[in-house]
């Protein structure tokens, strides 16, 4: 039965302009001039689509411009049946915007406008709503939002809250390590954040060695742990992993699927593993529902090729 308490996802929301070149899964390789799409997106936004379109009860926490694509991004969000009571409009600061060229193989690259300051990094922790997260089920963040000041206070302050109120919280890391700089206050708002998450999840071959130091999954996930938090490896094509507090090790291979674009991959298993779990069932039969909802969405254009609760049933009953 779905719960009646909403699942709080705080953090970044975007609009995505997604290019696919010539020759991209779905595109001919004759065509000349690749024809943009502009669609709502954002890590966690992403998740909270996930999750409310499986049936979960959502409510989305963060800011946006006071221009039209902040105003996208709020119908979206609506469209969605996800909750903006908690969304903030900032005057004077741009909805951030996302770039993404997909290529021939499906893989994305990204660029993003306003590089500093946009609107979705200047949610401030005074305006976190402490009492939305007390009464939720769940809250989720990305480490996306611990890039800048002040929306770095905010979701650490938000993650505090959680935590005093004993309601789970989880934190997908989504560290941006092409980029390679990673300023020291930055770096720290991770660890922290990572401290005060029940579950924390990555990308088993760079965000979680990033952290542990060891390129093992099982065992970087042991040390990020620490007895703790549940850590989920992410291992795209192998599926994922789960390493509990008490060192148990699970893992659940990947459904197979034929490729259309990655794009929101990780966001989608998010979505769908918080969903399975705030519905009562263990982590590996969360893993089951994130790996899911991931194939789907990578065999659809897009990051929001999400799945119903009925294709995720089906999905889930081939094994």
């Amino acid at each position: 039965m779905t719960p009646i308490r909403p699942v709080v996802f705080c953090g970044d929301s975007a609009v995505d302009m997604v290019v696919r070149l010539p020759g991209a899964p779905g595109r001919p390789a004759t065509e000349i001039t690749p024809e943009p799409e502009l669609v709502a997106g954002g890590a966690v936004a992403n998740s909270a689509a996930a999750a409310a379109k499986l049936g979960v009860k959502c409510a989305f926490m963060g800011s946006v411009g006071a221009d039209g694509y902040g105003e996208f991004l709020r119908r979206d969000f609506e469209q969605q049946g996800v909750d903006t009571h908690d969304l903030v409009v900032v005057p004077g600061a741009f909805t951030l915007m996302v770039i993404c060229v997909v290529d021939r193989t499906g893989e994305r690259f990204f660029g993003i406008y306003p590089a500093h300051n946009a609107a979705g990094m200047q949610l401030r922790a005074e305006q976190i709503n402490e009492a939305s997260i007390r009464e939720s089920l769940w809250l989720h963040v990305s480490g996306l939002s611990l890039l800048e000041s002040p929306t770095r206070e905010a979701v650490l302050h938000a993650l505090r809250v959680a935590r005093a109120a004993g309601v789970p919280s989880s934190i997908d890391l989504n560290l941006r390590l092409e980029t390679d700089v990673f300023p020291e206050p930055y770096r720290e708002a991770v660890f922290a954040a990572v401290k005060l998450s029940d579950v924390v999840l990555g990308a088993a071959d760079e965000e979680l060695p990033y952290l542990s130091g060891v390129k093992n999954p099982i065992e970087s996930g042991r040390i990020i742990s620490g007895g703790k938090r549940t850590v989920i490896p992410r291992l795209g094509a192998e599926g994922s992993l789960a390493i509990t507090p008490t060192g148990e090790v699970h893992h659940v291979p990947a459904f197979k699927v034929d490729v259309v674009d990655t794009i929101g991959a990780g966001d989608a298993f998010n979505g769908g593993f918080i969903a399975a779990m705030v519905e009562g069932h263990g982590v590996f039969e969360a893993l089951r529902w994130g790996n899911a909802v991931g194939a789907i969405n990578v065999s659809r254009e897009g990051a929001r090729g999400l799945p119903t609760r009925a294709e995720l049933d089906e999905m889930l009953s081939r094994g």
